[in-house]
């Protein structure tokens, strides 16, 4: 009898352990005046070249509120290496338009961003940056005023800075509080897009306090077609339908393709704030291979 009950003990204690390592529910400890500073090299390989940026994000409780707390989050770029042309420093801007913003973020009690108490500031200053990028850009190239009139362009940056949009970078796969209010249960997964591009990720508890990512797109020939077709939607007619043949014909010629894929570790300390996060990000479209590593980490 004592061999048997010991024995259901055991079991019984395995399957607890088990089962406290099959789920891990993400919620950062928040608490006004705490501050989370994370440094972060983000490199890119692909056929232009390699570009490594360094950079640096605080995340500062500033006040706790009705639906949660206010905290406001700082990027600062630590190698500021300004690019040679208005074209390169143009698409600079565009991958780093938040550093050096302010974001002031209304997070719920588990952690997520559900809201931006300082946009119509922020967007102002990004449109800002944005027209001084631009006016840079048609001074160096006036061709381009004929192709797209600066106005034309000005205005539709300002109707594509919206709070979702901007909230959809703190939600990506990477970013520190990306898993935050997420149960991970073994084989959690779910569907998500980076610029239009659909991706699905597939989520791993490991020993309670880290979190396997694997990456893959989700996209097929007709997602492929809708995504180009969307980037030319206010065409006139006869253009959208020499772009719609010339995607049909490339891609029935196998010339059109998207493949990406990537895996990611998230190691949480006891305050449920990440320590560490890795990611390795491989993408081939249509033969313009890119590899992306990028490492961030909580500083001490």
């Amino acid at each position: 009898m004592m061999k048997k009950t010991f024995l259901a003990a055991a079991l019984l204690l395995t399957s607890m352990m088990a089962q406290a390592q099959a789920f891990m529910k993400i919620t950062p400890t928040l608490k006004v005046g705490d501050v989370k500073t994370y440094v972060t090299e983000n490199k890119k390989v692909q056929q232009s070249g390699t570009q490594t940026t360094n950079y640096e994000t605080s995340f500062k409780v500033l006040k706790e509120m009705e639906e949660g707390f206010l905290v406001e989050v700082m990027q600062t770029k630590l190698d500021d290496k300004e690019a040679s042309s208005a074209m390169e420093r143009l698409a600079q801007l565009n991958s780093e338009l938040l550093f050096n913003q302010p974001v002031r973020l209304v997070i719920n009690k588990e952690g997520q961003p559900v809201g931006i108490a300082n946009f119509p500031q922020l967007k102002q200053m990004l449109q800002t940056k944005l027209g001084f990028a631009l006016n840079d850009l048609y001074e160096e190239n006036p061709e381009l005023a004929k192709e797209a009139p600066k106005d034309t362009l000005l205005q539709k940056i300002a109707e594509a800075i919206e709070v979702d949009k901007i909230l959809e970078n703190y939600t990506q796969p990477g970013n520190v509080l990306c898993l935050n209010g997420k149960t991970i249960v073994i084989g959690y997964q779910e569907d998500f897009e980076i610029e239009g591009l659909k991706m699905k990720r597939t989520l791993m508890p490991s020993g309670g306090k880290t979190v396997m990512e694997m990456l893959t797109a989700n996209l097929g020939p007709e997602e492929i077609k809708a995504m180009i077709m969307k980037q030319i939607e206010k065409a006139d007619e006869a253009t959208k339908k020499e772009a719609e043949a010339q995607i049909d014909q490339a891609i029935a010629g196998g010339q059109l393709y998207i493949k990406a894929g990537g895996k990611g570790t998230y190691v949480y300390g006891d305050d449920g704030w990440p320590t560490s996060i890795s990611q390795d990000i491989d993408l081939d479209q249509a033969g313009q291979k890119m590899t992306e590593k990028e490492v961030t980490t909580l500083k001490q």
